[in-house]
């Protein structure tokens, strides 16, 4: 059964309507509610609250509460709070206070999910030079789970004058990974490079001025560097591992919708990148991460429709069992990475997943910039 669809039940359904606010003006609510949720949803601001954690599960299953605020809350919506539905708690508790209380105050509890949309990255100390290893490793693992598929399907039917076999998953997520640990560290530490070397499983060179000083995977990886370089580094190498699990999710959404997607979008998106990829090809003789950077580049608009043609059935109960079947449908948002430094070394000059400056500072950019962060999911009517 769907969540949605229990969460209407509580709020008062039956209700119809394309969104949350016009769902809710049909379910009976004192016109204030309605008026007060309309004026939040158009640009909702979401807190999640971890409700529950099963760390004897594998993965580790987590349920959030996402609850709709307000900056300010009407006196005509508080005078009604008190026969409201349970989802309303919140605003109900919040009501009962005898004084207001600063800053944004909740109103609506919303359907519980198993995500929040951003990654917490807990940063206390320096990971050890197994703990990196195993961290690369695992993500390699999911890749290989996931990724040889639509390097099999993309290779039989886009034909190219270099064929793109089977196993050229292991080296394009080499240069994938590399490539999201360089971009980072050309913001934090320009003068070391993370290389893909592809000798073994997630094997990356790690070089500072012109030297190979290591690769991931030796006892000692970290050691050639100062204690400063090696936060960096480390931080660079977790990049590379989520980079590498978000592309494993990618290729496994792409797998199961590129059998959908209109040949009439797929052959002319092809045929637009062919020649520059035949150029690659030629110069490297090899599918490089630049080529099928490019072939992906140009397929994703057609299986990106696909996908979203799944996500957005009418039917919540459909749109719930796609989530499910799918994970890695919610990739069709973008992710917040918020990362949490501890003392001694907070005072480091911190940067963004995103390139911003410090944290103090996130939340005038998301009001400035919100194109750029994702945007919160509100629950539509059955």
């Amino acid at each position: 059964m769907s969540v949605d669809a229990d969460w209407w039940r509580q709020v008062g359904a039956p209700a119809s309507g394309a969104t949350l606010a016009a769902g809710l003006s049909e379910t009976g609510l004192p016109q204030p509610i309605c008026d007060l949720v309309a004026s939040q949803a158009t640009d909702p601001v979401i807190r999640y609250r971890l409700t529950s954690c099963d760390q004897a599960s594998q993965p580790v299953q987590r349920t959030f509460t996402p609850t709709l605020m307000a900056a300010q809350i009407p006196e005509a919506a508080l005078r009604v709070a008190k026969d409201l539905p349970a989802p309303f708690t919140p605003l109900q508790t919040h009501a009962e206070r005898a004084a207001e209380a600063p800053g944004w105050m909740p109103v609506l509890d919303l359907p519980q999910v198993d995500r929040a949309p951003a990654t917490l990255q807990w940063l206390p100390r320096g990971r050890t030079n197994d703990e990196v290893d195993d961290d690369l490793q695992e993500a390699f693992d999911a890749a290989r789970a996931r990724v040889p598929e639509l390097i099999g399907l993309l290779g039989e039917q886009l034909p190219f004058t270099i064929p793109l076999a089977d196993d050229a998953w292991h080296w394009l997520c080499h240069e994938i990974a590399a490539d999201a640990a360089q971009r980072e560290l050309l913001r934090t530490l320009p003068e070391v490079q993370v290389v893909a070397a592809g000798g073994n499983d997630a094997d990356f060179a790690l070089v500072a001025g012109g030297d190979e000083r290591s690769h991931t995977g030796d006892r000692d990886a970290l050691e050639p560097f100062s204690a400063g370089q090696r936060r960096w580094i480390d931080e660079a190498l977790a990049t590379s591992a989520r980079e590498l699990r978000r592309f494993a999710e990618r290729a496994e959404l792409y797998a199961d919708v590129f059998i959908q997607a209109d040949a009439v979008h797929v052959r002319p998106a092809v045929a637009a990148v062919a020649d520059a990829i035949e150029e690659e090809l030629a110069d490297t003789e090899y599918w490089s991460g630049i080529a099928f950077d490019r072939l992906l580049q140009a397929l994703e608009p057609a299986l990106l429709a696909a996908a979203r043609a799944t996500v957005d059935d009418p039917d919540p109960v459909l749109r719930e069992v796609a989530h499910h079947t799918h994970p890695g449908l919610r990739l069709l948002q973008p992710q917040i990475v918020v990362r949490v430094f501890d003392e001694p070394e907070a005072h480091l000059p911190f940067r963004s997943a995103a390139g911003g400056a410090g944290t103090g500072q996130s939340a005038s950019r998301r009001r400035a910039h919100p194109d750029r962060f994702p945007q919160p999911v509100l629950p539509r009517p059955p």
